[in-house]
């Protein structure tokens, strides 16, 4: 099944720029190097493609972010809040990954013939 990460937002997310649990970094953004920048293009729930740029921080360990642009549009556009949660997900379509993001609901998968879907919010 497709590996979905979720995280509440907390107040920085929502403000500023969204903070990348640790966890995520080496499964869903396997080709990370310090000090760099990566943008990300992400297909949201509405079909709409999203453009976030995904920062690395040097540090005793690796620090990143999805920086305040593009990132607080999608905020913005979707109003989201404190509290709410985003999740995250790799989706294979037509032979390649795509980065796939919803809100407040937890996608469901199924598999067919093998491949794992998502199903549809009613």
């Amino acid at each position: 099944m497709a590996s979905c990460y979720g995280k509440t937002l907390s107040p920085d997310d929502v403000k500023d720029k969204f903070h990348v649990p640790s966890n995520w970094v080496g499964t869903l953004f396997p080709n990370l190097e310090q000090d760099s920048e990566l943008p990300i293009q992400v297909r949201d729930e509405t079909g709409s493609e999203r453009r976030f740029v995904l920062k690395t921080r040097r540090g005793v360990y690796l620090k990143t972010v999805f920086q305040r642009r593009g990132w607080h549009k999608f905020v913005r556009d979707l109003d989201l809040r404190e509290g709410e949660t985003v999740y995250f997900w790799k989706e294979a379509v037509g032979g390649r990954d795509i980065m796939r993001v919803q809100v407040r609901d937890e996608p469901q998968f199924v598999r067919v013939f093998g491949v794992p879907l998502v199903v549809p919010n009613e």
